[in-house]
């Protein structure tokens, strides 16, 4: 009103660059070229507390509606949400120019667009490694939502990446040669045996131990050792062979240790080229299972059973040109037993080749229950069959119900190395399925689509007769889309739409996506 100076606050060391009142007027945030933020109390002119995160100037800051947090932008290129009350640092935000993106919490649980965690590195014990090697522990997108959400803490204890890990095993990859003896993996020197190579993953105990050795063959997961753990004193190796049958074309294999804290090691990698003596078509095998009678009837649902029956209707007549023979198997209703839907993964892995497809759909109730594991609890994601009739009951639904654990050992035997799976699952919390099937699918090497809804969604789409996730699938297979991407690009594009017509109050989730892209079938 004046114009005249009021008040001056003193204390940063360098140029302030950006600086805003809270909504109710009582305090004063500023950010400096000192990297540091301050929080001032406007009326008695003091300063109430500064945080630190930033590694270069804050050039922008500002306070939420409520007042409670306050996000500022740095030229260290994130972007930090801090809260008030504590002064603590919540989350970094990071964007890339490619489009991905990615939350921290300062212990460095994280969750992202894929391939954004290989972008970010931590160095430990004058090694690399990305975040992307430490997926099994820190991908956590529920601690994230959490965080931002300024939710009460969890009672879980929780790690602090920033403060070490147990470092990863050293990796060696060799492969058998025509003399029998192991050496780095070559087309002309490795023996291959009607498409069947023998290598040899070596694990060197760095420090951390080794709980397993793992394999993947072009991204996919082709077998897994846990009997490292008895590798428990440093620089003690732990060595085992595998046999992989190649794919037609480039081979990448790679040998990932993992830790007594699950860290993984960095990949040893080997290429090996295969030309096939004469071209065969690949087959398709397709599991659509689909649950709208559940024994407890209070869990029943409304769309899932036609959704599975037409979904492998669609992608069989969509696909069949590029296959030699399509095997489609659907699981119905009280068909989708545990006893059934093993024995028919049993027949898959037993028939499936290489080069073959596989495409597993589901669509029923699915949840997350924390399990005893080591005198400890882990967090599990579980499908819940047709059996099951209490979903709360840990033991029950393990007995009656499949893990995810379960699936990823099933994705690993089963041969093919293009695996896709399509998860329409009901009554799961959103970040926690995400952080589940993310897991899986870095695991297995299979990709995976997936979104989550409620039964109140299924109501106000009635008209439709559809989940909407699986209309948009379904449209996306009769537009001709067959890779991951373009499947996805087709339902982002298509569920607002439905918002749009049906006017319905309860948002769809959009699909997520993990592991790689690539066509369900190639044209001959």
């Amino acid at each position: 009103g004046t114009g005249k100076k009021v008040k001056t606050f003193a204390g940063h060391s360098r140029e302030v660059m950006s600086v805003a009142f809270s909504p109710d007027g009582k305090f004063v945030i500023s950010g400096s070229m000192d990297n540091a933020i301050k929080l001032w109390d406007v009326a008695k002119g003091i300063e109430l507390g500064t945080s630190l995160g930033h590694t270069r100037d804050v050039n922008s800051i500002v306070f939420s509606p409520d007042g409670n947090t306050v996000v500022s932008g740095s030229a260290d290129q994130t972007t930090r949400v801090w809260d008030i009350p504590s002064r603590k640092e919540l989350a970094s935000l990071v964007s890339f120019t490619e489009g991905g993106w990615l939350s921290m919490t300062p212990e460095k649980y994280f969750c992202g667009s894929p391939d954004a965690a290989k972008i970010i590195s931590i160095r430990f014990m004058k090694s690399l490694y990305t975040l992307d090697n430490f997926v099994e522990i820190f991908f956590r997108p529920d601690i994230i939502k959490g965080r931002l959400e300024r939710l009460a803490p969890s009672k879980t204890k929780l790690m602090d990446l920033s403060k070490g890990f147990k470092t990863p095993p050293i990796m060696t990859l060799l492969a058998k040669r025509s003399d029998g003896t192991f050496g780095v993996i070559a087309t002309d020197s490795t023996e291959i045996i009607q498409g069947v190579i023998r290598v040899k993953a070596i694990a060197k105990n760095n420090g951390g131990g080794i709980y397993s050795v793992r394999l993947a063959n072009n991204g996919k997961t082709i077998g897994e050792s846990f009997k490292g753990a008895k590798a428990t004193k440093p620089n003690e190796i732990f060595e085992q062979e595998f046999s992989v049958s190649l794919n037609e074309g480039a081979n990448r294999l790679g040998a990932v240790g993992i830790s007594d804290d699950r860290s993984e090691s960095n990949a040893s990698v080997g290429m090996i080229t295969y030309v096939l003596p004469k071209h065969i078509k690949p087959d398709l095998y397709i599991l659509s299972m689909g649950i709208n009678t559940y024994q407890n009837e209070t869990y029943n649902l409304r769309y899932c059973e036609s959704d599975a029956v037409e979904f492998a209707d669609v992608l069989r007549s969509k696909t069949k040109k590029f296959f030699g023979n399509v095997y489609p198997k659907n699981l119905i209703n009280q068909e989708a037993t545990r006893a059934n839907v093993l024995k028919v993964f049993e027949e898959v892995k037993s028939k499936c080749k290489p080069d073959d497809v596989f495409v597993f759909f589901y669509a029923g109730q699915g949840i997350v229950l924390d399990i005893p594991e080591d005198k400890t609890t882990k967090s599990e994601y579980f499908y819940v069959l047709s059996d099951v009739a209490q979903m709360s009951d840990p033991i029950k639904v393990s007995q009656e119900g499949l893990s995810g654990t379960e699936i990823k050992k099933i994705l690993t035997d089963i041969k093919a190395t293009k695996q896709l799976l399509f998860i329409d699952a009901y009554n799961a919390d959103g970040t926690s399925n995400e952080s589940a099937l993310a897991k899986l699918s870095r695991a297995s090497g299979a990709a995976i689509l997936a979104s989550t809804a409620n039964d109140q969604l299924a109501l106000e789409f009635k008209d439709l007769e559809y989940d909407p996730f699986a209309w948009a699938l379904m449209d996306a297979l009769k537009d001709g889309q067959i890779t991951p991407t373009g499947i996805k690009n087709h339902m982002d594009e298509k569920i607002p739409d439905l918002i749009k017509k049906y006017k319905a109050e309860e948002r769809p989730r959009s699909p997520f996506i993990w592991g790689p892209d690539f066509p369900i079938g190639v044209k001959p």
